[in-house]
């Protein structure tokens, strides 16, 4: 282990203590005392506080024990967070009040002017490329809280249909430039799949009661799953194919090889076709849609109809 992830390591260690002795670093990070007292100096230059007692049972005593100074990072540390930012920058919606800037110069500031200057020279060959956000989503950040709380909310949805309803969310994602959410419909005792941007409006329900736990919730959702995705079906792709799916694939789909073949595997409800179609028409020429019967018949019927716009 490098020293800076051994003195980040003994941080989080003595943030659960009061009090210690160098033989519980010795023991708990298999190190000799001379290495254990270097790491001491190190600690305390960094920003940790304590006082010593001799004696027989002496040891450090630590000060301040809920402000332990900062973790410490290295130049390579520092680079991958800013680039971790950096990827995020075309994110205009989040869940989380700070943007991107804010976030940007506050760590940028906190740095040395040699850190700075490296960090920035980085930042200024590599770039990150992804769809941006291309609707609002209001909501974001009350459905993240309500998610984290547990809490049953109250939806007015808008997209195929208008629906009103009680829900309990499992998780929040973003795919494609868009915000999704899977949540419990409470009333109808099944899963499904929101846009965030389609919400009209959201607010915590009165009625708390039949509001589960997070393992709850989750086992729920695997088993709903496993017997709603009850069609398999196969496709097979090239090369380019292969590519595209690995930049985007969905859940329940994976890549299979066989025999030198490249095959798109899962399964999906015969609710989801469309989606499924409108996914697979955008592998064009590199892909080939083998089974179910039905699923290859709605994908041709979608190309003749775009073929149609030419004719």
């Amino acid at each position: 282990m490098k020293k800076s992830e051994r003195l980040n390591q003994e941080l989080i260690f003595l943030s659960e203590r009061s009090f210690f002795q160098l033989k519980d670093l010795m023991s708990e990070f298999e190190i000799s005392k001379r290495t254990a007292l270097r790491d001491m100096t190190a600690l305390e230059e960094m920003g940790l506080a304590f006082y010593t007692e001799t004696g027989k049972n002496g040891g450090y005593h630590l000060v301040q024990k809920s402000l332990l100074a900062p973790v410490y990072f290295t130049q390579d540390d520092l680079t991958m967070i800013f680039y971790a930012l950096q990827s995020v920058k075309r994110l205009s919606v989040t869940p989380f009040d700070k943007s991107y800037p804010q976030i940007f110069e506050k760590l940028l500031a906190s740095l040395s002017k040699r850190q700075k200057d490296y960090v920035l020279k980085i930042l200024d060959v590599l770039e990150f490329y992804d769809i941006p956000v291309i609707s609002s989503s209001t909501f974001l950040r009350q459905l993240l809280e309500a998610t984290v709380e547990e809490q049953l909310l109250w939806i007015d949805y808008q997209q195929k249909e208008h629906l009103q309803q009680v829900i309990q969310i499992y998780t929040v994602f973003y795919r494609s430039g868009i915000w999704f959410f899977e949540a419990y419909v409470v009333d109808e005792a099944r899963w499904k799949t929101y846009r965030v941007d389609c919400l009209l409006a959201c607010e915590k329900a009165d009625n708390q009661e039949k509001r589960q736990s997070r393992k709850e919730l989750a086992q729920s959702f695997r088993s709903f799953y496993q017997d709603y995705l009850d069609t398999p079906f196969k496709c097979e792709v090239d090369a380019m194919g292969k590519e595209h799916f690995l930049k985007g694939a969905y859940r329940d789909m994976k890549l299979q090889e066989e025999n030198d073949k490249s095959y798109i595997v899962g399964r999906f409800n015969r609710e989801e076709l469309d989606y499924l179609v409108h996914y697979l028409i955008t592998f064009g020429e590199h892909v080939t849609v083998l089974e179910p019967s039905f699923l290859r018949e709605a994908y041709l019927e979608k190309l003749c109809a775009i073929m149609k716009r030419y004719q």
